[in-house]
């Protein structure tokens, strides 16, 4: 919830809050002016508290939604570190098995798959800090 939405919320409790109390003086008159004050104010109380309650559920939601983005973007680049580390393994073996006159294929290779470690890892950077610089929706 922005600010204006928590504004206008509050106004219309207000207005709630004042339409108890003039009702309850003008239906119970007996009752008197301050009791019917008393009646007002609990009535704003109610639905500040109401007010409160759907704001903390809203946070909450939100921080589990961002929650459930991490975790999804933490899966796919842990699949993404377990297939360059299988592909690594295979290389390593290449290199083993290969004659040593013709390993320019093999460090070529190693450049590439270095520079696409960097770049998953720029990308991961940049996931987490733009789901952390995400303005506070409350």
């Amino acid at each position: 919830m922005n600010l204006a939405t928590h504004i206008v919320l509050i106004l219309g409790n207000i207005i709630i809050s004042v339409f108890a109390s003039i009702v309850a003086l003008s239906s119970y008159p007996e009752m008197g002016l301050y009791i019917s004050y008393v009646i007002g104010g609990g009535a704003f109380l109610l639905g500040a508290q109401i007010h409160i309650v759907y704001a903390i559920k809203a946070r909450n939601e939100d921080i589990e939604a961002r929650l459930l983005a991490l975790h999804q973007d933490n899966q796919v680049y842990l699949d993404v570190i377990e297939q360059t580390k299988e592909e690594t393994s295979l290389l390593k073996e290449q290199i083993k098995a290969t004659d040593h006159g013709s390993n320019k294929a093999i460090v070529n290779e190693m450049r590439l798959l270095q520079t696409l470690l960097n770049q998953v890892v720029e990308k991961s950077s940049k996931s987490f800090s733009k789901v952390l610089k995400e303005p506070n929706s409350e």
